[in-house]
């Protein structure tokens, strides 16, 4: 059985950096933008969990989440931001999700976050 997918969305390339070298258990799909992010999950369906920046140029994470839940209502999202969760867009983002992660993020509770929401999910290769 094949690593689990996730797939990271964030325009900071050390942020796509870290979690590609701190999450080798997983197989961990990076995009920088929205629109590429969409565009991979359009060409593969068993992704089980997004991260998504909730902050990036062009299609804003938002829009993304929102157009990601259309698509799968059923998928795993988790917000990462650096903004305070006070922010009304943000609440009410992560409200449709599975939580979000605040940046700077701390990479053990971040692995518990992924183990907790993969749980009982089945790798599909």
């Amino acid at each position: 059985m094949g690593k689990m997918k996730i797939l990271i969305i964030d325009d900071e390339a050390i942020i796509r950096e870290i979690f590609l070298s701190a999450f080798d258990e997983y197989e961990i799909i990076p995009a920088a933008s929205g629109e590429e992010a969409l565009n991979i999950l359009d060409a593969n369906k068993n992704i089980p969990l997004v991260v998504a920046d909730i902050s990036m140029p062009g299609l804003s994470g938002v829009d993304l989440i929102r157009q990601i839940k259309d698509k799968n209502p059923d998928g795993r999202i988790i917000v990462l931001t650096g903004y305070s969760s006070k922010n009304e867009e943000v609440k009410a983002v992560c409200q449709q999700t599975d939580g979000y992660i605040e940046k700077p993020f701390d990479i053990g509770k971040t692995q518990n976050i992924f183990k907790n929401l993969l749980q009982g999910v089945k790798s599909e290769d």
